[in-house]
């Protein structure tokens, strides 16, 4: 690791320019997890770690199940429930005296829920920890389901899904998630006709079915009384359901048919810019290749300004707002390779072309030791801003357990990433770089991206077979 030290080598001659100064080496040590982890029993684990420095405290609950049980025809029940939790109070107080009370104490309560995860979390002055967490539990356990409040929250819903077609942005990533995964929980997206579906009685009832069960995660921060914690956390969470949460295993979760094939589809929206996506399926969050793929992206287009993809189309050729690449990976299903870039709507085809350029350049030519070098580095260098507050370290610590990770990753990363090679990057570049299986999806005016730029060498048509999509409903996504 490259990271220096702010402080001079002890003894050192003192130089006579700054630029001569010499510093020592910084070896950080990411906390240990095992030092704040506790089992309550019961499926109860908790991520606690006190720190005095300032009067505040937070907790966060985290438990499995999320979006991806929605019942079809009524996509987006799941994460309305959880934020009417919050917004619709609770059987003792009405959503405006919650919401009086919070403010009072300078408090906040959340809940939410992902595609296969849901939580909630609290966070206020150490002194009124007590009392914000009874009023948590009871954002938990007892939600009143306000119907006026429900009223308003689908009209807010409602409203966004009326304005997902207003740009190019919008018309991509309202589109791309059915073209990429299919009739998968990872490609629906809310409707206007599901979420007319959705009624105090369906909320009532998801809430019902195993909202908090036994398998819960706790992490909590701050300034505590740590012999004190363990009882009020039991105490909190003492009404959760026994059974686990309605979640497959992590292995049987896969793509399921029903994505759209490789090619070009054209996504026409009568505006001069383009929002363009190029990308495949990859992989899932424990594939052993992990690493190396994300040392492969920082080199590729991940890394900012020094990276290849970025200095091609951007720097060099001026092409593009704004380029990258990304190796996403989520836990529990496959994630997406590939690049994301906006530019002028003529310009779409050969900047794509630039991006498809580098995808196989990087798969057909080692890397260099500087750009290896500083990939590394990049990632060693932000382990301390990982774990700046104590917040910051039981959430970075508690997501391992949640994404079923070794609890000692943070420990044997810094020897995983020293053990990537050129080679390693060649190969990982060539098994998982698949250009004939590339989807570009482009949100633009399809009469610009066909017209291109005479300036230009490549037409849309030398990408792949082309296909022209109109988007027309935006309540419905389609």
């Amino acid at each position: 690791m490259r990271r220096e030290n702010h402080l001079l080598n002890q003894g050192a001659p003192i130089p006579d320019h700054p630029g001569k100064l010499v510093y020592g080496e910084l070896m950080f040590n990411p906390p240990s997890a095992e030092e704040i982890r506790t089992e309550l029993g019961n499926g109860l684990v908790v991520y606690a770690l006190h720190d005095p420095t300032l009067p505040l405290f937070s907790l966060s609950v985290v438990w499995p199940g999320g979006t991806y049980s929605d019942p079809p025809g009524q996509e987006g029940l799941r994460a309305i429930t959880a934020s009417m939790m919050r917004l619709g109070g609770t059987a003792g107080m009405t959503p405006e005296a919650l919401d009086e009370r919070l403010e009072y104490l300078s408090a906040s309560i959340g809940s939410w829920a992902g595609l296969t995860t849901s939580g909630a979390s609290c966070s206020c002055l150490s002194r009124d920890a007590d009392e914000v967490m009874s009023l948590l539990g009871d954002v938990l356990f007892e939600p009143r389901f306000d119907e006026e409040r429900l009223r308003l929250r689908k009209e807010e819903a409602l409203e966004s899904l009326r304005r997902r077609y207003d740009g190019v942005d919008q018309v991509l990533g309202t589109m791309r998630p059915p073209m990429v995964y299919g009739d998968t929980p990872w490609g629906r997206i809310q409707t206007a006709s599901a979420l007319q579906r959705i009624d105090r009685d369906s909320l009532t009832a998801c809430h019902g079915d195993r909202w908090v069960p036994c398998n819960v995660i706790v992490m909590v921060s701050g300034r505590f009384d740590k012999e004190a914690m363990p009882a009020r956390i039991q105490a909190l969470l003492a009404r959760r359901d026994r059974q686990i949460g309605a979640l497959p295993p992590r292995e049987t979760r896969a793509e399921l048919p029903g994505a759209s094939a490789p090619g070009v589809y054209l996504l026409d929206k009568k505006m001069p810019q383009a929002a363009v996506e190029i990308s495949h399926l990859g992989i899932e969050r424990h594939h052993p290749d992990y690493l190396p793929l994300q040392i492969m992206n920082r080199i590729l287009g991940g890394g900012g300004f020094s990276s290849r993809v970025v200095r091609r189309v951007r720097s060099d050729e001026g092409l593009a707002y704004g380029v990258g690449t990304f190796v996403s990976a989520p836990a529990g299903y496959p994630g997406r390779l590939g690049a994301s870039l906006q530019c002028a709507a003529p310009n779409a085809a050969y900047a794509s072309s630039l991006v498809i350029d580098e995808l196989k350049r990087i798969a057909a030519e080692p890397v260099t030791d500087e750009e290896l070098a500083d990939a590394k580095d990049a990632w060693l260098d932000s382990f301390p801003a990982m774990f700046q507050t104590s917040s910051d370290t039981v959430q970075r610590l508690g997501v391992l357990e949640i994404d079923e990770l070794p609890r000692d990753y943070y420990h044997t990363l810094r020897e995983q990433l020293r053990a990537v090679s050129k080679e390693d990057i060649q190969r990982v570049a060539r098994e998982h770089i698949r250009p004939a299986a590339l989807r570009i999806i482009i949100a633009a005016d399809a009469d610009l991206v066909r017209a291109g730029n005479p300036a230009y060498p490549v037409s849309i048509e030398d990408l792949g077979e082309v296909h022209v999509i109109v988007p027309r409903d935006p309540l419905e996504g389609r």
